[in-house]
């Protein structure tokens, strides 16, 4: 199930510079942006902060005009006003450019990473994290990470003008400037104490987002099996619940947003007033010119603009910092290592041969396993196997056996065992992760179908194969009469969502994508439990000539499927209770016999 929105828990302003320090790295790898983006900025803002000054000059010019020289100056100052303002509208634009060059930057590079991360995610992270809950991090998270240019922007800008405005209404008229000055100390208390509140609640929003998602995605991705069971009016109700809980704390988000704005519009407005009426004052008792009059105004209408935008660069930057956090919980995902030698060398084993330990040449070999999911729960105990080359396997046993998670030791899915396993005689954690998942093939009885032709299917993964090769292996399996009464035959177009293609041919399509590997260690769980038993027994005879080093290891529900095997391991509560050939472990009348017949009877195992 899909993650619920976590309960509101208090950041750390140490937590706080950890991401921006973080997000800093990502930004600055594309410096010359930067120093565009900085250097647009800063224009900018001098072509904002010039502006009052030149209509003060032009304000002093009519009002304290002189006849020699009042067109010439008057002329000048408007010239100067005009050069600023196209000045400013080139620079803008260069400003806009640089930001979004660096925002499609960084959002292709956290894209990057953050799929690197995801398909290398060790299985136990996709266990505990629904897809839903993956997806909005990969999305909706990196997506408003990446407006980390515009953020900055905004906050660069603000800060700026807001010290520029305050040092030149200081240096015009401190008693004026003082005025804006204690009203954006009194703003900025306020915005910071209700903004420090958002980040919990942006938080919140995106994990109950992720977990809307994820129900969705479930819901649309399990549409028939929904029906099938009746369940919609169930699946409905907790949609609504998802739902609802988003909606609830989207609000609370919103209401305490909400309250920033008003405050900032009245105590903006108290402050514009209380200017005006006091610089008039001024201008009548001839303090101050009527020009620096309208220029202080238009410092102060700067001035309190920007205090009054920092606040809601507070809150986007909260939200932003929210979404930061789950992507670098993500980036920061321990992933499967990808390395070699990684194997201490256990105490007296030395260098002693595969042969002298026990363990064949050619094959797998599991020597003392133990596992557990959890580290408390244990799921695999004390295995010992011998596997060997060229052979077939059969894993059988009850539900919750063991059979599943000792395939997944062997893909290296998980590397938290005990003991050893070896493959062709050697340790397993002496193997790279890709030469491992290059060696071990597994067909799941779900077989998932790409884009594309069935041959593109078949080859799908095998980038040294062609059309040629698939080819082949579909004769070599005696699957091509199967497929050639597809419309088009090999080149016939599919999906994952293609109804047209039956669970029997999906099967089909999926062993063969396996086999075109040429396998060291082919896994077979119910690959061919929809296929009749005459196809199921010659693709299968087929198989085994055209691999006949492998190993086949094959994890067994239909026990009928089981007699031709070479060696059948029973598994019971985790252990390994009977291993032997179909005809020895009915004679023993042991655990296999007892499922054997129980299933033949008609009762589940």
């Amino acid at each position: 199930m899909p993650p619920e929105a976590p309960p509101l828990e208090k950041r750390s302003p140490e937590d706080t510079r950890r991401i921006i320090a973080r997000i800093s790295k990502f930004v600055f790898k594309w410096k010359k942006q930067c120093i565009i983006l900085i250097i647009a900025i800063l224009l900018t803002i001098a072509c904002q902060l010039i502006v009052p000054i030149l209509v003060q000059k032009a304000i002093n010019c009519l009002i304290y005009r002189t006849d020699s020289s009042f067109v010439q100056d008057l002329t000048r100052v408007v010239t100067s006003l005009v050069m600023v303002f196209i000045l400013n509208s080139i620079i803008e634009y260069v400003k806009n450019v640089s930001a979004m060059q660096l925002s499609e930057n960084l959002s292709l590079e956290m894209r990057r990473d953050l799929f690197e991360r995801v398909i290398h995610a060790p299985l136990s992270y996709l266990d505990t994290h629904s897809y839903g809950d993956i997806m909005s991090r990969l999305t909706n998270d990196s997506q408003r990470v990446s407006t980390v240019a515009q953020v900055l922007e905004e906050f660069m800008s603000k800060i700026i003008v807001i010290i520029g405005c305050a040092i030149i209404m200081l240096s015009k008229n401190w008693k004026l400037a003082l005025i804006s000055i204690v009203t954006a100390l009194v703003t900025t208390l306020i915005s910071g104490i209700i903004s420090g509140k958002m980040r919990n609640y942006f938080m919140r929003q995106t994990m109950a987002l992720g977990s809307m998602n994820g129900h969705l995605e479930e819901s649309v991705k399990n549409f028939r099996t929904m029906e099938t069971f009746g369940i919609g009016a169930f699946t409905s109700k907790t949609m609504e619940k998802k739902s609802q809980e988003y909606t609830d704390v989207c609000i609370k988000s919103s209401m305490f947003s909400a309250i920033i704005n008003p405050i900032m519009l009245v105590l903006g407005n108290l402050s514009f007033m209380i200017t005006v009426v006091v610089g008039g004052h001024f201008a009548i008792e001839d303090v101050i010119t009527i020009g620096v009059l309208q220029a202080v105004i238009m410092y102060s209408k700067q001035f309190m603009d920007s205090v009054y935008s920092f606040g809601n660069v507070m809150i986007q930057t909260q939200s932003f910092l929210a979404s930061a956090e789950r992507v670098f919980e993500l980036i920061d995902m321990d992933i499967e290592d990808n390395g070699e030698g990684a194997r201490l060398v256990k105490q007296g084993e030395g260098d002693a041969t595969p042969e002298e330990l026990g363990i064949p040449e050619k094959g797998v070999a599991y020597k003392d396993v133990t596992f557990s999911y959890d580290g408390e729960r244990t799921v695999v105990n004390d295995i010992t196997l011998l596997l060997e080359g060229g052979k077939t396997a059969a894993l059988v046993g009850a539900t919750g056996a063991g059979k599943t998670t000792l395939t997944s030791l062997l893909l290296k899915f998980y590397d938290t065992y005990e003991g050893d396993i070896y493959v062709d005689g050697v340790n397993l954690r002496d193997y790279s992760l890709e030469k491992t998942r290059n060696m071990v093939t597994v067909v799941l009885q779900d077989s998932k179908l790409v884009d594309g032709t069935i041959a593109e299917n078949i080859m799908y993964g095998a980038t040294d194969k062609d059309e040629e090769d698939t080819l082949d292996i579909v004769k070599k399996m005696g699957i091509l009469p199967l497929i050639e009464k597809l419309p088009d035959g090999l080149d016939t177009m599919t999906s994952d969502d293609d109804e047209t293609i039956s669970e029997g041919m999906r099967q089909i399509i999926g062993l063969a994508r396996a086999v075109i590997r040429e396998p060291r260690i082919l896994i077979m769980d119910e690959a061919l439990s929809a296929v009749d038993p005459l196809t199921e027994q010659m693709v299968r005879s087929n198989i085994f000539s055209i691999v006949p080093d492998a190993t086949i290891l094959v994890i067994a529900h239909r026990l009928k499927s089981t007699e031709t095997i070479d060696k059948i391991i029973v598994m019971k509560d985790g252990r390994v209770v009977e291993e032997g050939s179909f005809g020895e472990l009915m004679e023993s009348r042991g655990e296999y016999h007892r499922l054997y017949t129980s299933q033949q009877s008609g009762n589940e195992i």
